[in-house]
């Protein structure tokens, strides 16, 4: 099995999660934009340098093929379990994660809508959620599932000043401190019928929620 000791570069995590596939047919109301190997790395490598990885139980809601949820089991996860409401993307994971050669590696794949996933616990969730632009704060409905049931969350959000202001509130409510980690421009492909970019560029900012 791979760890984070044989796994020396954050690149050569990146070229790995890239070997996982996008869905192979993108639900709009899903919002399944498909977080690329380089930024699905960046947060893996930061979770794994503070001690949030490896050999921890890591949850990855929202998971869609499952680049987080495999990146984590690459850097040492002793359990990961991918959640997504879309049973095909999971089916596409799963046989992904054949291809990838992690011995007998503990990976669940579990369809679940995320707002009913509140009976488990883990030390570390790890997500890319839905941006909100299709449901309205569709990326705090999964933020407040993330806080019931683990004590570490890394998440990733479209950046204004106004919507760090409202998670870090909604965080404290829910006893949590709020540190940025970085920003990215993540890259959303043309996907959607509506999409009349080859590729459009959205600011977003990666977050570490911390149980107070």
């Amino acid at each position: 099995m791979f760890s984070h000791g044989e796994v020396r570069r954050r690149k050569d995590l990146a070229i790995m999660l890239e070997r996982i596939p996008r869905p192979r047919k993108p639900k709009l109301k899903l919002e399944q934009y498909v977080v690329p190997g380089d930024v699905a790395a960046y947060i893996l490598w930061e979770a794994a340098l503070r001690g949030d990885i490896r050999e921890r139980i890591v949850v990855d809601l929202g998971s869609g093929t499952g680049r987080l949820g495999i990146g984590a089991l690459i850097l040492g996860a002793s359990h990961v379990i991918c959640v997504d409401i879309d049973v095909d993307v999971l089916r596409q994971g799963l046989k992904a994660l054949r291809t990838l050669s992690l011995g007998n590696s503990s990976i669940d794949f579990v369809c679940a809508a995320v707002p009913n996933v509140n009976i488990l616990r883990c030390d570390t969730v790890i997500m890319n959620p839905p941006f909100g632009v299709h449901k309205r704060h569709a990326d705090v409905i999964f933020l407040e599932s993330a806080f019931k049931i683990a004590h570490r969350v890394y998440s990733l959000h479209k950046y204004n000043p106004e919507s760090e202001k409202v998670l870090e509130e909604r965080a404290r409510q829910k006893g949590f401190d709020m540190e940025r980690i970085g920003k990215v421009y993540f890259p959303i492909q043309q996907t959607y019928p509506h999409h009349y970019r080859r590729i459009h560029r959205v600011l977003t900012a990666i977050y570490r929620f911390a149980k107070t």
